[in-house]
């Protein structure tokens, strides 16, 4: 799973109200398994996702500020 893969689940799930990993991670690999085959475990996830915070942070912000434009 690269950065831009964890960035954007990242995005995703809090997009949709999803604020717990566990959960998350249920729901992926109960329905969603076959459209993420290169899932990484759910640790490295989030160790990668703490190192994308300011990233995470910056792309949300953006995305925010042009959905306010109209």
């Amino acid at each position: 799973m690269n950065d831009c893969s964890i960035v954007a689940l990242s995005i995703c799930a809090e997009s949709i109200g999803i604020d717990s990993e566990n959960y998350l991670w249920s729901k992926i690999r109960k329905d969603h398994k076959t459209d993420f085959p290169q899932l990484i475990n759910m640790s490295n996830f989030n160790k990668r996702r703490r190192r994308l915070h300011l990233f995470i942070h910056q792309v949300t912000s953006f995305i925010s500020i042009e959905l306010n434009k109209s």
